[in-house]
């Protein structure tokens, strides 16, 4: 219950999104973005280290303590310092709020997935976090699969290709945060998909753990491409004094890819076994690269 109250709470992520989005102008939304969010994969590295640490010299109680007080001292910095986005509704939500009636709270919230051109921004979201999360889930099996050197035991193995993971996107997300404001949006999708792709498939050929974890480097400049372009996109997708309607939109997609991934990569799994997984996962995302330069009706063109 604790778990599900904290699903359900942790709103967090769209809101700073659309903080950051729409108070930055919109020609560099993508850098502004980018910084935030190479903050948050430095902050998915050090975590762990972090909660080990203090797991051992406090005990889980304290632990729980420590990491509340934390949160607790975010919330206040966020309520003296973050400066909120001035309140506007544009006409077109006025009258689709007016001509709603009781559901109008409902089609409200969720009403950002309809719009044409949000849909191939949410799939693409969807596709990315669900073969992550997919893969990741179940990436512990696959390193007891390959071949290691005798001093790589497979809990280092394990821990240096997602941290690999974590730092090369928090490297790369500024920089294709700047490309994809610059150069296009969908280019920097197409081409995320694609070397994210590649990367799973060779996944499936069982190399040695070094060239996994490369692999990993790999898919984190991947995720980074990605996550850059859909924020840039979400953002030229977003109607005027709807941008959290948006992103909310956005990161709903992702949460689902996050929960839907895992158990889809265990049907895989289960079926075909380990490689089968990472072919899937890489040709879907690699297709959607294809839904991003042909299926432009789905995509914002401004």
């Amino acid at each position: 219950m604790l778990r599900f109250l904290q699903g359900v709470l942790s709103g967090t992520g769209a809101a700073a999104a659309t903080l950051v989005a729409t108070l930055s102008p919109r020609e560099e939304t993508g850098y502004a973005v980018g910084l935030v969010s190479a903050g948050t994969q430095i902050g998915n590295f050090i975590g762990p280290i972090l909660g080990g640490i203090a797991l051992l010299g406090l005990g889980f109680r304290m632990s729980f303590d420590v990491s509340g007080a934390i949160l607790l001292c975010c919330a206040a910095a966020a309520t003296l310092w973050v400066s909120d986005v001035p309140a506007s509704r544009a006409p077109f939500e006025r009258a689709e709020r007016s001509a709603r009636g009781a559901i109008a709270p409902l089609r409200s919230a969720f009403g950002a997935f309809a719009w044409p051109e949000l849909r191939g921004v949410v799939f693409a979201q969807y596709l990315t976090q669900a073969t992550f999360a997919a893969t990741v889930a179940l990436f512990p099996l696959y390193v007891q699969a390959i071949a290691r050197p005798s001093w790589l035991s497979i809990e280092l193995a394990i821990g240096i290709a997602l941290a690999a993971t974590a730092l090369a996107s928090a490297a790369a997300i500024p920089i294709f945060g700047r490309l994809a404001d610059r150069r296009g949006a969908t280019n920097v999708l197409a081409f995320g998909a694609v070397l994210g792709g590649s990367a799973l498939v060779l996944h499936a050929a069982e190399p040695n753990a070094i060239v996994v974890i490369l692999l990993r480097l790999l898919i984190g400049i991947s995720a980074a491409a990605i996550t850059a372009a859909t924020v840039v996109l979400t953002r030229r997708a977003a109607h005027e004094g709807s941008e959290g309607r948006a992103f909310g939109a956005s990161l709903g997609a992702q949460m689902l890819g996050w929960g839907s991934g895992p158990l889809l990569g265990a049907a895989i799994v289960a079926t075909s076994g380990l490689p089968a997984l990472f072919v899937v996962a890489g040709v879907v995302t690699a297709s959607i690269a294809l839904g991003a330069l042909l299926a432009r009706a789905w995509f914002p063109l401004k």
